[in-house]
């Protein structure tokens, strides 16, 4: 899985499958590895994009507590998006990454 710079945080970034694309967002002390099963039953219908959020999985931990903040993230994956070239995504999110995602 590449790593991808947003906002000058390095994050894990994973790819898998092709068609409407959707961004999968883990719970506190998960990774993008908690998709896994979730990956294999969508990419043959989605794209399904995983990243690990900061502190979590091989994505970095910033120094700057404000950098965990969920505004900060929120920005960070509206960053992705726009470099991805995705006006829309359905959005998945298990704990944190449910509340990431509203």
């Amino acid at each position: 899985m590449p790593t991808i710079t947003l906002n000058d945080c390095p994050y894990h970034l994973g790819e898998n499958g092709s068609g409407p694309a959707a961004l999968l967002l883990h719970g506190f002390t998960g990774s993008s590895a908690d998709w896994a099963e979730t990956v294999a039953a969508l990419e043959g219908h989605r794209r399904c994009i995983t990243v690990d959020l900061p502190g979590h999985g091989q994505t970095a931990s910033p120094a700057d507590p404000a950098r965990y903040a969920m505004s900060a993230v929120a920005a960070d994956l509206v960053a992705l998006l726009d470099h991805l070239d995705l006006p829309a995504v359905d959005l998945l999110g298990y704990s944190m990454g449910g509340r990431l995602a509203l």
